[in-house]
């Protein structure tokens, strides 16, 4: 899951990236990678579950965060959670 998420990014970063001036991409562009990468994945995931029965009933919980200049843009599958640490706390 996480190699078809990693691949997935980095491929479809690069084709955005290459249409423009900077690396630095905006809020929407950012939104859109981490979402089809995210289904990207599980797409891999459900093939996975279908085609081969030791994985039947197989799921995957995900966090991810994407962090660009002072944005953090995150990214959630199943109950899985992702805190902030500030000082000593945990938010």
């Amino acid at each position: 899951f996480i190699e078809n998420f990693n691949s997935s990014l980095k491929d479809r970063s690069k084709k955005i990236s290459a249409n423009k001036k900077t690396d630095i991409l905006d809020s929407s562009q950012i939104k859109e990678l981490l979402l089809k990468s995210i289904k990207s994945a599980n797409r891999e995931v459900y093939g996975k579950a279908i085609l081969q029965p030791e994985y039947h009933g197989m799921g995957t919980t995900f966090t991810g965060c994407c962090i660009q200049q002072d944005k953090a843009y995150t990214i959630h599958v199943g109950d899985s959670r992702l805190y902030i640490k500030r000082g000593s706390e945990f938010n």
